[in-house]
């Protein structure tokens, strides 16, 4: 079979136009993940501009509610790329890195609140590397002490620091922080 120059130039333009439609709908099925993951992105930004004012005012209460309102954004976010983000391998790969920073940069901001006003995380889970000043063996548990803070663990810790997570309890002279089991 013999094509002439208008059927081979007419043949271009049909697989030409096939292409572009379908190159078209893919970036529009990866832009229906990375743009929603992008406006979370913003978001937590957002957040973090907003706690910055609360930090810098030393308004515990202010930079708590922005740190819960990041750890739920950043929630979703983990949740959409978990889910979604194989359609967009980089962009997964991007936003594991941009929540784990955000996990991290809440944490910091949870231990800044406990270390200048422990009594503004009473009621809160915690996960924290501790340094104590001094360790009492209680019999059936250790305190750990240092300032404000006292941890309670079940066994005497192995190194220092101590990796410990617990409900943050006020107490009159500081707080308690119990990691034993319930």
């Amino acid at each position: 079979m013999h094509l002439s120059l208008r059927q081979a130039a007419k043949l271009a333009y049909v697989y030409l136009r096939h292409s572009l439609i379908t190159l078209a709908a893919g970036m529009a099925i990866i832009g229906l993940v990375t743009f929603p993951l992008f406006i979370m992105e913003e978001a937590t930004q957002m957040v973090v501009f907003g706690t910055w004012q609360a930090s810098s005012a030393k308004d515990w209460h202010t930079l708590n509610r922005g740190l819960d309102l990041a750890e739920s954004i950043n929630a979703h976010t983990k949740r959409v790329n978990r889910l979604l983000g194989w359609i967009h391998p980089l962009n997964r790969l991007s936003y594991q890195d941009f929540t784990a920073a955000t996990d991290y940069w809440i944490e910091s901001n949870r231990v800044k609140i406990l270390a200048l006003d422990p009594h503004a995380m009473g009621g809160r889970r915690l996960t924290l590397s501790f340094t104590p000043d001094s360790m009492t063996d209680m019999g059936d548990h250790w305190t750990l002490k240092a300032g404000l803070i006292t941890v309670i663990v079940p066994d005497k810790p192995l190194s220092i620091p101590v990796s410990v997570s617990g409900i943050v309890r006020p107490l009159p002279s500081g707080v308690i922080i119990d990691t034993r089991p319930e």
